[in-house]
């Protein structure tokens, strides 16, 4: 019996061994889909936390954190001595071959407010975009969730500084805020979806369609349709763009009112880097007829460490009520990620004019009244 019972015991040692050994040999051949356990009662439910979670080929943390202290006049009579929040973020980026070409990817980005640690104001937790997709550059790229419009890329295709702008002490921030309408509504399509084409000798086209979710009554709220046709080759950028926006003009009517917007813009990159951009836009609301017209003109200049940035733009809306923005923003480099800044900006209305700079917290502006607002500050990337 003794002896029987210690054969038993070698054999089973013997066998453990050597299914150990074979594991240890296969390692490289492990399978990441399959159970870590044959015995677990849940392998190969979605809700299984025991399957080793397949690698990715790349994800990324990044973001923006930005401050500084901003002066100026608001109004008649107003002055205004603020801290300032300037525009910062975070996101996660990340990207897996799939092999033929073809990536899939996921975005998700939100921003906050430095200065007091809150999220975005509107309440949205991924408030600068949030979406999956697919890519080839044979296909193009899709894309399913929340993301910027067609007409937003073709209007930031006219900006030879994206960072300045970003920090809303820029001339050409009045068109983000009175002709696109995005301080009024926003620059996502929400519940959408986005195709990109592949590039063709320079040319490509964007389009993308956000559905309200809603059902019945006010069904169009939120819907959302806009195209870009862009050609880009070496120096030279250009874009026409179109979006409609759906609406109601109040919570008890069922005619659905658009905010049509019709968009051209240009960029060159010319001597000694020296960038300059330019567009036109129109833009129309159907529920009370209101209308502006809109242009712009800005130069970015490169200098060593240094970048200078100088903008005009102009905005009639109605025909009558006329804003000219004077912007000029200096950026030194301490490193590529550390900033410090510089900007002043200038808004000139008529005697209509009422369009404050949209920075200070109390921006009312008088008929005729024209604000102005300088800010320094820092801004580090990650």
């Amino acid at each position: 019996m003794k002896k029987t019972t210690g054969c038993l015991l070698f054999a089973g040692a013997a066998s453990l061994f050597a299914q150990t050994a074979l594991a240890a040999d296969s390692a490289s051949e492990f399978d990441p889909h399959a159970p870590t356990t044959s015995k677990d009662p849940d392998t190969g439910s979605f809700n299984n936390t025991s399957k080793t979670v397949p690698d990715i080929s790349s994800i990324l943390l990044y973001g923006k954190v930005e401050t500084g202290f901003m002066f100026g006049n608001s109004d008649a009579g107003v002055k205004n001595r603020e801290m300032w929040n300037g525009t910062s973020y975070w996101g996660l980026r990340g990207t897996e071959s799939l092999g033929g070409g073809t990536t899939a990817f996921f975005f998700l980005e939100t921003g906050f407010k430095l200065l007091s640690g809150k999220g975005p104001s509107n309440g949205v937790l991924w408030s600068k975009g949030s979406y999956v997709g697919l890519s080839n550059p044979e296909f193009g790229r899709m894309e399913m969730g929340r993301m910027h419009k067609p007409d937003y890329w073709a209007y930031v295709d006219s900006d030879r500084n994206l960072d300045f702008s970003d920090s809303s002490l820029a001339a050409i921030k009045l068109q983000y805020d009175t002709v696109l309408g995005y301080s009024t509504y926003t620059d996502y399509l929400s519940n959408a979806i986005y195709y990109s084409t592949p590039h063709f000798h320079g040319l490509s086209a964007d389009v993308g369609y956000g559905f309200s979710n809603v059902s019945g009554f006010q069904s169009r709220a939120g819907q959302e349709f806009g195209t870009r046709v862009r050609y880009a080759i070496g120096p030279l950028h250009l874009n026409i763009a179109f979006n409609n926006y759906g609406y109601y003009a109040n919570s008890k009517t069922s005619n659905s009112s658009s905010w049509k917007t019709e968009l051209v813009s240009a960029s060159y990159k010319a001597w000694h880097d020296i960038e300059i951009g330019a567009n036109y836009i129109y833009a129309h609301r159907t529920d009370d007829n209101w209308f502006a017209s809109s242009w712009q003109v800005n130069v970015g200049v490169p200098l060593g460490h240094s970048d200078v940035n100088i903008g005009t733009a102009h905005v009639s809306q109605q025909g009558d009520r006329v804003t000219q923005s004077y912007s000029l923003n200096y950026a030194y480099h301490l490193s590529l990620r550390t900033t410090l800044f510089a900007n002043a900006v200038y808004y000139d209305n008529n005697s209509n004019g009422i369009v404050g700079v949209g920075v200070f917290a109390n921006d009312t502006v008088q008929p005729g009244y024209a604000p102005w607002a300088v800010g320094v500050g820092i801004k580090h990337k990650f």
